[in-house]
C-alpha cells in the first residue's frame, strides 16, 4: 500500500500514479511525498507525478476526469473556466470561421450544437469523450500521435485548444494541425503552469512545424503562468490582426 502522508485529508489514489483529496477545501500543501516520489497539486485537488507536459496519455485522462469532478463541485474553478471559454467564444465571433476544429474539448465542447454556417470539428483522445458528443451529434474523431486527421489539407479557418497546452502535445500531432490549417488560418490555445524552458520547447515544435507564435499575457491573470497564443503562417492574416486586439484588450 502506498506510503500517503499524514494530512488532515484524505489522500486517495484514482488511476495510473493521479491521486485526489477527498476535501474540497483548498488548504493542501503545493507538494505531497508518496513512496518517496513527489507529487505536485493540480486544480487545487489533484495530485500529479511532475509536470503536467510529462504526463502519460493514461494520465491525462484521468486528470481530465477527475476535473470534469471539480468543475462541477468547486465553484471558484468553474468560474475561471468559464471566464476563459468566454474569450474563446468570442475569437468565433469575431472571425467567423467556416471552419473550425476543437481539440480537446472534453464532455464540455464550447458549442453544443455547430454554430450556424460553420464546419464544427472536435478532436479528442478520448473514446468515451469521442462518443458522448457524438450522442450530441457533433462530428467527432480520435486525436493522437498515431491517428491523422481526417480533415483536407488546408481545410481549418480556425483551431481552438482551450485548457490543452499545459499537457503534451506530440510533434506529429502539431504536424497535422499545421498541414489542415488554411495559410490565413490561426490556431488559438490558452497555456499555463508550464516553465519557460517547457513553453520554449513547445513553441520550437510548433516553428518545426512551419507555423509561427505570437504569445500574449493573460491580462486578468486568471491561471498561474497564464497567457494566450496565436499559432499561424500568414502574420497579415486579417483573423489574427482581430484575435491580437482581442486578446490584448481583455
Amino acid at each position: 500500500m502506498d506510503d500517503l502522508p499524514a494530512l488532515r485529508h484524505r489522500i486517495l489514489h484514482y488511476s495510473h500514479g493521479v491521486y485526489y483529496s477527498d476535501s474540497l477545501e483548498s488548504d493542501l500543501p503545493h507538494e505531497i511525498e508518496i513512496d518517496g516520489r513527489k507529487y505536485q497539486r493540480f486544480m487545487n485537488y489533484i495530485f500529479i507525478p511532475g509536470s503536467t507536459e510529462n504526463l502519460s496519455g493514461e494520465q491525462i485522462l484521468a486528470v481530465n476526469e477527475l476535473r470534469k469532478r471539480l468543475l462541477r463541485n468547486d465553484p471558484s474553478i468553474g468560474k475561471v473556466n468559464e471566464r476563459v471559454r468566454q474569450v474563446f467564444l468570442w475569437t468565433v465571433e469575431i472571425t467567423a470561421p467556416g471552419s473550425l476544429l476543437e481539440v480537446g474539448p472534453g464532455f464540455e465542447p464550447l458549442f453544443r450544437t455547430a454554430p450556424p454556417g460553420v464546419q464544427y470539428w472536435l478532436a479528442d483522445m478520448s473514446e468515451e469523450v469521442l462518443a458522448a458528443n457524438r450522442n450530441l451529434g457533433l462530428a467527432s474523431f480520435l486525436f493522437t500521435p498515431d491517428s491523422g486527421v481526417p480533415l483536407p489539407q488546408e481545410s481549418i479557418d480556425l483551431v481552438i485548444a482551450i485548457f490543452v497546452l499545459q499537457f503534451s502535445l506530440a510533434s506529429e500531432q502539431i504536424l497535422e494541425l499545421a498541414r489542415i490549417l488554411r495559410p490565413d488560418g490561426v490556431m488559438i490555445a490558452n497555456v499555463y503552469r508550464r516553465p519557460e524552458q517547457s513553453r520554449g520547447m513547445l513553441l520550437e515544435t510548433f516553428i518545426e512545424a512551419g507555423l509561427q507564435v505570437m504569445r500574449i499575457a493573460d491580462r486578468q491573470n486568471l491561471c498561474r503562468g497564464h497567457e494566450y497564443w496565436l499559432i499561424f503562417r500568414d502574420p497579415g492574416s486579417p483573423a489574427l490582426a482581430k484575435l491580437q486586439v482581442l486578446l490584448e484588450q481583455s
